[in-house]
């Protein structure tokens, strides 16, 4: 619970500065408009909100504890991106 006010500080700045998502969202919205823009939203707050529980339940820790983790992450990360590319 100590770190609870870090964790508020850290969503709110994250959600409220101009990254990426803030910025494909403000396009989408643009192009698109607000109602067809919606799953791209609900798909950046709950992918945000997924990254947040699985650090706060202690991925991190796990990752850092076995490095064979961290290794597949890398390998399932770039196989992802070069599928998309």
């Amino acid at each position: 619970m100590k770190y609870y006010l870090a964790l508020l500080a850290f969503t709110f700045t994250s959600s409220a500065t101009p990254g990426p998502n803030n910025l494909m969202l403000l396009a989408s919205g643009l192009n698109h408009g607000i109602k067809s823009s919606l799953p791209h939203y609900f798909g950046v707050a709950f992918g945000f909100s997924s990254m947040v529980l699985l650090i706060g339940v202690g991925l991190g820790a796990l990752v850092f504890q076995f490095p064979e983790v961290f290794l597949s992450f890398k390998i399932l990360g770039v196989s992802y991106l070069l599928f998309l590319a």
